[in-house]
C-alpha cells in the first residue's frame, strides 16, 4: 500500500522495521505510525526502545523523508569529504565508501562507509572511531551510535552509515555492503551449492 511506502521513507526506518510495525501493530500509514510513537507503543516492540521511538518522532516532526534519492554527482563529493576527514584519524587503517555509491548508481539512497582499524580492532578503538565519526562538522543529526555501526544525517539531508570491522573481514564486508541485496543473495546461493 502507498502508506507502507511513506513509512519506509521516514529517516531511520528500513524494511525490517516497516514489517515489524505492520505485523505487530498493523501500522500502514504515517498517521498510525505517529500515534504509535506518541502513545509509546513503538518502544515496546522487539529491538525498539524509547530512544528509537524518539528518533522516529523527530524524523516525523522534521518531515525529513528521503523521498528523493541524491544524484551521484552530489553524493560523491560529500562522501569523499567525509573520507578525507576520517583518514586524518591515525586509528583508521583503511576506509572506503560502499553501497550504491561504489556501484556508481545514478542516484544514492544513503552513503555507506566501511573502515578497519587493523587485524584485531579492539573495542576501545572502535568506540573512539564512532565518536570521531559523529564529530564530523557537517553532522546535523545523530541517528545511532553503536558498537559496530553508527548513523548520522549530514547537511543536504543525506544519511551516512559507518561500520568498523577487523582487517580480515574488510574485503568480505566491502563486497557485502557494496551489494545490491539481490546480488548478495545470488552469490550466497551459489556458494552454498558449492559447499563453501
Amino acid at each position: 500500500s502507498p502508506g507502507i511506502l511513506d513509512i519506509w521513507r521516514v529517516r531511520g526506518i528500513g524494511p525490517k522495521k516497516v514489517k515489524l510495525f505492520y505485523e505487530q501493530l498493523g501500522i500502514s500509514s504515517l498517521e498510525a505510525l505517529r500515534s504509535a510513537a506518541e502513545s509509546g507503543a513503538l518502544a515496546t516492540l522487539p529491538g525498539m526502545g524509547e530512544k528509537s521511538q524518539a528518533g522516529i518522532l523527530v524524523a516525523l516532526n522534521e518531515n525529513t523523508f528521503s523521498k528523493d534519492r541524491t544524484p551521484y554527482d552530489i553524493a560523491l563529493p560529500q562522501a569523499e569529504a567525509y573520507l578525507d576527514y576520517l583518514k586524518k584519524n591515525i586509528l583508521i587503517k583503511e576506509v572506503r565508501y560502499a553501497g550504491s555509491l561504489r556501484r556508481g548508481q545514478s542516484t544514492i539512497g544513503d552513503i555507506d562507509i566501511l573502515a578497519t582499524g587493523g587485524e584485531n580492532t579492539p573495542q576501545e578503538t572502535v568506540d573512539a572511531l564512532m565518536k570521531y565519526f559523529i564529530a564530523y562538522p557537517k553532522v546535523q543529526t545523530v541517528l545511532a551510535e553503536g558498537d559496530t555501526k553508527s548513523s548520522v544525517v549530514i547537511q543536504g539531508n543525506l544519511q551516512v552509515d559507518f561500520r568498523v570491522v577487523n582487517e580480515d573481514s574488510y574485503g568480505a564486508a566491502l563486497f557485502y555492503f557494496t551489494g545490491p541485496k539481490q546480488f548478495n543473495i545470488h552469490v550466497r546461493t551459489v556458494a552454498l551449492k558449492r559447499g563453501l
